[in-house]
């Protein structure tokens, strides 16, 4: 059994099936309309096979998903949903029309802030926050 690394609760077993529970971002009901709920049940069916995933059954109700999922030996069930999860939304953003406003809104803020990620100090000066006039403003 191997435990996940940044969890306590999480433990990985071999050979195990995972019965998952993921909520939609703040409960908000994106499967109630049809065309993300085919879009989520066609990334599964991709990710399936990239990810060499057994999938045994799963429902979609509008603001989260039921899964149950047999990982394979190249990826655990942390990996396999981050890429449904990652793929999923950028695609429904895609289609709601404001994917390229997230994804750059996104990018910027991890390249921006990456360095409170690897835990250095708050008042980091080696970040484009100190260097306002090197750096385009957004929306200009």
């Amino acid at each position: 059994m191997q435990q996940h690394r940044n969890s306590q609760k999480r433990y990985y077993e071999e050979n195990s099936i995972y019965f998952i529970v993921t909520k939609t971002f703040q409960n908000f009901p994106y499967f109630k309309e049809p065309i993300f709920c085919e879009l989520f049940a066609e990334e599964l069916k991709l990710y399936k096979e990239l990810k060499r995933f057994k999938l045994y059954g799963f429902c979609i109700i509008y603001d989260h998903l039921n899964l149950l999922i047999h990982p394979g030996d190249e990826f655990n069930i942390s990996k396999i949903m981050q890429f449904l999860k990652r793929h999923c939304l950028r695609n429904a953003n895609y289609i709601m029309g404001n994917g390229n406003e997230i994804d750059f809104e996104y990018h910027c803020n991890y390249a921006v802030y990456n360095f409170q990620k690897h835990k250095l100090p708050d008042d980091w000066k080696c970040a484009s926050l100190n260097y306002g006039g090197l750096v385009k403003e957004i929306g200009l």
